[in-house]
Formats: structure tokens, C-alpha cells, sequence
């Protein structure tokens, strides 16, 4: 039985930024001989040597430093201090454009195996029953389908958020059972790549996945919970998420049990500004400081999936696919998710 963490947007987070509540009210050499100055000791050059452009405040406030011809992404927030990242340096009128700006242009999903954003309570249930799937009620805007319908390659679970009304978040869960810890990294790197052919590269990512108890033995004999996630986003409100839930629970005295998960996210939310700038050629690198988006998990550290026996079987295949072409990541003629 595993149990799935699932940390509050942190979006919805209201507190300002400290470089936001720093500079507001601001303009022209006052913050721009700030961040000149917070950004010396990161990129190593002098304040005096530093040309600040594109700064923007709030909760994660944002900035491009350049230097001797080299360009810097810099953030910073309340909790998290002060980043830089080399990025590549501007062509001659190039602008760098927010990745929220950037992606406007890509595909908007809304379709993931085989439900579909804005469908009816009664709709979802149609489909998931008429599939052969159970359907189970979690709350008055929660559901379950023991299934999808369509064949993602390995046996797959979905829980069905509502949001007045109209279905706005898909999380599909496939179990990763006696997957080690390189197998799930390359499972979670090889899903990503086929969404970064269809997407581009992630707006967001963070986490890593747990080392075996043969690297780290004193991590075995205790209960852990790790989130590892890679995620897209668009300024319309979407969001696909992928990632990888860890669980160590505690069964007996000195006996623990592990499980894996691997889970495809797409959700329909509130549309929002971005709020952090990445590199256009560049992937988002394991920062906070760079995500525009956050994580969307909602379930609790103390919540189970489904029955007290999680719906599907434990063996079988570890990848998805899709017959149709018509699901999130697919091409038509695709085998495999992400194609």
C-alpha cells in the first residue's frame, strides 16, 4: 500500500518575497544598484562591472545580470536566499522572453489517457465504466477509476479532480513494483525526453530519487517519503506534471516495506503570470528559483490510494503507451507514452 505525498500548490503561497518587499516602490539606480550588488558574489564580478535588466518582484523576484559578455539568470525569495545560472549569451536583438511567453506557442494539452479536462462527473463515469473499470467516489469533487481507457502498456490507475463541476485535473499512478533506483531514473528521464519532444524543455523540476539500501543502509531503517518531479506549464492555467513517488513505511518491528510510483499529471488551474525566467536552451536545473509553476501534488503523507489494496496489478510492464495517438505525449501510431 503506498502512500503518495502531495504538497500544496505553492503558488498560492502569499507572502512577498523578500527581494519583492525590498525593492517595491523602487525605480531606476536604487534597485538596479541592489541587485548589482546581491549579484556580485554569485556570477563574480564587480557591481560596478554588472548591467541588470529584466527584473521582476513578488514572491520569486527575478533578474538578468550581464557581465564581460556572459548573462546570468538570478531569483530570489523569501526562503531561498539568492541563485544565479550561466545562461547563453544574447544574439545582436535577441529578446529573452519569459517561459511563460515561450510556451504560449506550444500545445496546450487536454487529453490524457483517454479522459479528457472539462468532462462531466457523469461523463468521466460513462467512460470509465464502460471500459470495465470500478468507479469509486474519494469526495463530492474526487474520484477513482480502477483504469483508463485507453491501453497505456502497464496497468494504470486514475484519480478524477472536479472543479465546479468540470473535470480539471488528471493524475494517472502506475506502480513501479522491485524497481531500482536507476531503473525508476531512467524510466522518469526517458518519459520526460519524449514530453520534451512534444513540449520543450521542463519549466520546472526538483527532487531526486532515494539511493538503494545497498548505497545508503541506514536510510532502510527508517520511514521516508520522496517526491521527484519534472513539470511544463502554461500562462492559460495548464500543467503537466511527471514524476516518481518513494515510500518506506514501517510494517513490523525492524521490517519496512518500499514502494515506487510512477505518476502523469495534467490539470486545468487557474491562469497565472509567470514569475521566473530560464534559459531558452537550457533545461530548469533541481531550483526552486526557477520554477514559475510549482508542484500540484494534493494528497496528504497519511493518504492511500484507492482501497487499502491499491486497484491494478503489481507486475507487468513499467512504461505507458497509447494506441490512439490521441493522449497527452502521444503521436498517433504511438506505442509509447510520450511519443
Amino acid at each position: 500500500m503506498a502512500i503518495h505525498v502531495r504538497p500544496t500548490l505553492l503558488l498560492s503561497v502569499l507572502a512577498l518575497g523578500v527581494l519583492g518587499a525590498a525593492t517595491a516602490g523602487c525605480i531606476g539606480g536604487g534597485t538596479n544598484g541592489y541587485l548589482r550588488s546581491v549579484s556580485s558574489g554569485r556570477i563574480g564580478c564587480a557591481p560596478e562591472d554588472i548591467v541588470i535588466r529584466d527584473s521582476q518582484g513578488f514572491t520569486a523576484s527575478t533578474w538578468v545580470a550581464e557581465c564581460q559578455g556572459r548573462v546570468y539568470f538570478c531569483s530570489s525569495g523569501q526562503y531561498q536566499g539568492t541563485a544565479c545560472r550561466e545562461g547563453t549569451a544574447l544574439a545582436a536583438g535577441e529578446v529573452r522572453l519569459p517561459v511563460a511567453a515561450r510556451r504560449a506557442t506550444s500545445e496546450v494539452p487536454q487529453e490524457v489517457g483517454g479522459f479528457r479536462l472539462g468532462w462531466s462527473v457523469e461523463e468521466a463515469v460513462k467512460v470509465c465504466t464502460a471500459a470495465g473499470h470500478a468507479w469509486q467516489a474519494r469526495s463530492q469533487t474526487s474520484y477513482g477509476c480502477s483504469g483508463v481507457p485507453e491501453d497505456l502498456g502497464a496497468p494504470t490507475t486514475a484519480q478524477l479532480d472536479f472543479c465546479a463541476g468540470a473535470l480539471c485535473t488528471i493524475d494517472l499512478a502506475a506502480k513501479q513494483p522491485r524497481a531500482t533506483a536507476a531503473q525508476l531514473e531512467e524510466r522518469l528521464r526517458a518519459h520526460e525526453g519524449k514530453l520534451a519532444q512534444k513540449y520543450g524543455a521542463a519549466t520546472y523540476r526538483k527532487g531526486e530519487i532515494p539511493a538503494d539500501c545497498g548505497k545508503d543502509p541506514a536510510a532502510c531503517a527508517r520511514e521516508s517519503a520522496s517526491h521527484t518531479v519534472v513539470a511544463w506549464g502554461w500562462p492559460s492555467g495548464h500543467e503537466v506534471e511527471l514524476s516518481v513517488d518513494v515510500v518506506r513505511r514501517k510494517v513490523a518491528e525492524d521490517t519496512f516495506s518500499r514502494s515506487a510510483t510512477l505518476h502523469l499529471l495534467l490539470r486545468h488551474g487557474t491562469p497565472r503570470a509567470p514569475q521566473a525566467y530560464v534559459d531558452a536552451g537550457e533545461e530548469s536545473e533541481g531550483s526552486e528559483f526557477f520554477a514559475p509553476w510549482g508542484p500540484w501534488r494534493r494528497r496528504s503523507a497519511t493518504d492511500t490510494w484507492g482501497s487499502p489494496h491499491s486497484w491494478g496489478s503489481s507486475s507487468g510492464g513499467h512504461g505507458w503507451g497509447s494506441s490512439s495517438g490521441r493522449g497527452l505525449g502521444s503521436s498517433p501510431g504511438g506505442s509509447r507514452f510520450g511519443r
